[in-house]
């Protein structure tokens, strides 16, 4: 075995210069060709990330919020702290938004179940002889699934499908939906009525198997309220959460009792009675009772300064009794018109 030589500087850059060069001429991006804009989009600078306000709806809520895109697309979502939705925070829905506009691993093509991946043109040919078969019967076997809308050129889309299909159903669901709650305003308002809380006002918040703090379109807003009067020590304040299940609201609560959402009905109203209901006196067990009570006295002493909120959970009769009560309260709420 002959002896090993040294390597001498020189050769060693040779060396490492080659290294350089084929890792460089491996990594390169393969040749296109680039054209310069004929046009220049307005505001629009390649590699300057670009800021503008927008709004982003959660069942059927907007939000406003900030958009950063660089060369026309998204890659950030953040608060707009000029909108009281988003008050410049942002939360998981926000965040995740940016997939809705763009996401790279998001199928490109039409799926197919037997074949795969077709094309948008088999699909309009697959399409289009079912849909002529719908509308010879004026729609009838049509169903057509949306989330809540808001959307006026999409409102006005569906008008003039079901004014050509008649008989056409239109289904709308959403995930995070207030079903019994905009019931339970149809009963106590004879109207639908969307409720906001002014938690920043409220010094006493009953949470009767609702969760402000949850997930929601007015979670920001409600969240950020909150905090702002828990910062004030010059405030009392006191927030009482009842239960079935934990919530981010009853983590953070001053008082809390988990029981069934019957139960947490017939506390409620027990609590409507101390202010004159006159309802039947429900049977409570003396732990929940002595709850209720210690509620009911800081209802009292906090007149115009507390407030009662119910949950889905709760039948939309009880939504009724809490508005009702929340009347007796002066609670500090406000009523809009749902969309």
């Amino acid at each position: 075995m002959p002896p090993l030589t040294g390597l001498h500087r020189r050769e060693a850059l040779r060396l490492l210069g080659a290294g350089i060069a084929l890792a460089a001429g491996g990594c390169s991006r393969p040749d296109e060709e680039i054209l310069p804009y004929i046009r220049q989009p307005e505001q629009l600078l390649p590699g300057v990330p670009a800021r503008y306000a927008t709004a982003l709806p959660l069942s059927g809520w907007a939000r406003g919020v900030h958009a950063i895109a660089v060369d026309g697309r998204p890659i950030k979502i953040e608060g707009n702290p000029l909108h009281p939705g988003s008050r410049g925070a942002t939360d998981v829905f926000l965040e995740a938004a940016v997939l809705d506009l763009y996401d790279p691993d998001r199928s490109r093509a039409v799926g197919e179940r037997v074949a795969g991946i077709a094309s948008w043109e088999a699909f309009g040919k697959a399409y289009a002889r079912p849909l002529s078969e719908a509308r010879a019967r004026g729609g009838a076997g049509f169903r057509l699934l949306t989330g809540r809308i808001t959307s006026p050129t999409l409102l006005r889309q569906i008008a003039a499908l079901r004014a050509a299909m008649p008989e056409a159903a239109w289904h709308v669901h959403e995930p995070l939906d207030d079903a019994h709650a905009r019931a339970g305003a149809a009963l106590a308002f004879g109207r639908p009525v969307r409720i906001l809380p002014r938690l920043e006002q409220a010094e006493i918040v009953v949470c009767l198997e609702d969760d402000p703090l949850g997930p929601g379109p007015d979670q920001i807003r409600l969240s950020a309220a909150l905090m702002e009067r828990r910062r004030d020590p010059s405030r009392f304040g006191r927030l009482s959460v009842a239960e079935g299940l934990p919530t981010l609201t009853g983590i953070k609560a001053d008082a809390r009792r988990a029981m069934a959402p019957a139960t947490t009905g017939a506390l409620l109203v027990r609590l409507a009675n101390g202010f004159g209901a006159g309802l039947a006196d429900p049977a409570l067990p003396e732990a929940e009772r002595r709850f209720a009570d210690d509620i009911l006295a800081d209802l009292r002493a906090h007149h115009g300064r507390a407030v009662v909120l119910a949950g889905e959970a709760l039948e939309p009769a009880f939504h009724a009794l809490a508005h009702w009560l929340n009347g007796r309260l002066a609670a500090p709420v406000d009523g809009i018109a749902p969309p």
